[in-house]
């Protein structure tokens, strides 16, 4: 099934069961609502294809994914018009009045994880031991999330036009993509096989890119490991590319320090 035909199917499965205001087929809501954002999500990445491998995308969840074409093209989110009009050259003029083609209906990262969290904490038992895990009306909640989501499955319009600039990632060796209006918005480029992050600088008009991510030295074979700096977290492994060794960063330590009491004035 596409993307496109399974985002109104879980759509339209999630707002029957809805309306049979039964309690005990809530979860299953949540399950369709879910199904549905990825449907959402695989149809704009449809688009990317070239760029973002399917073997890649198919190791994230929904944000991530969504969070990862951001790194290609920044205004990813953004609702985009797209319009047509006849040319005599390709930099001239509209030579006729611009005929828009379609909308391409863009939900935003933050939207997508919170809305993704939210539904996947219905999916379990209820925790029993906080006061503070009480939770909003259920019901309230998805009928607000079908509203949000009825844009993007209503409207099947996407497109992707961009002027791409590639290159090989000195580290794993994978091609990295970044869209040139991309480039001037973040500044930077970033591999989304290894995470590990490029700066650039214009050359002879041309962009330059230099992986300039802080490193550590490999005790096995004394080679520098660079580290993707906007990835790192406690218990983030990484391996050394030229002699396989793995590592765990460990951002936190703590432990004892003897401590000596200072002395009181006048005692």
């Amino acid at each position: 099934m596409q993307p496109t035909d399974e985002k109104v199917q879980a759509y339209q499965s999630a707002k029957v069961l809805l309306a049979q205001r039964k309690e005990d087929v809530l979860r299953y809501v949540a399950l369709d609502l879910r199904r549905c954002i990825e449907a959402v999500v695989y149809e704009k990445l449809e688009a990317y294809r070239k760029w973002i491998s399917e073997k890649l995308a198919r190791t994230w969840q929904p944000p991530q994914a969504f969070k990862a074409l951001l790194e290609i093209d920044p205004g990813g989110q953004n609702d985009s018009v797209f319009a047509v009009a006849l040319q005599d050259r390709p930099d001239g003029p509209p030579l006729t009045p611009l005929k828009a083609i379609g909308t391409d209906r863009r939900p935003s990262v933050k939207w997508l994880t919170d809305t993704w969290n939210s539904l996947g904490s219905y999916l379990h038992a209820d925790w029993p031991y906080s006061r503070k895990s009480k939770r909003g009306d259920r019901r309230e909640f998805y009928e607000r999330v079908l509203s949000e989501l009825e844009p993007f499955v209503s409207n099947h319009f996407t497109a992707a036009m961009t002027n791409i600039i590639e290159f090989e990632c000195s580290e794993c060796g994978e091609t990295v993509v970044i869209s040139s209006q991309g480039l001037k918005t973040a500044g930077h480029a970033t591999c989304l096989h290894c995470w590990l992050r490029y700066s650039h600088r214009e050359q002879n008009g041309e962009p330059r890119f230099f992986l300039e991510e802080p490193t550590i030295e490999c005790d096995e074979c004394k080679k520098d490991i660079y580290l993707p700096l906007a990835e790192l977290k406690d218990g983030y492994e990484i391996e050394c590319r030229h002699c396989k060794t793995r590592f765990r960063a460990v951002l936190e330590t703590w432990g004892f320090q003897r401590f000596t009491e200072a002395a009181t004035e006048g005692a």
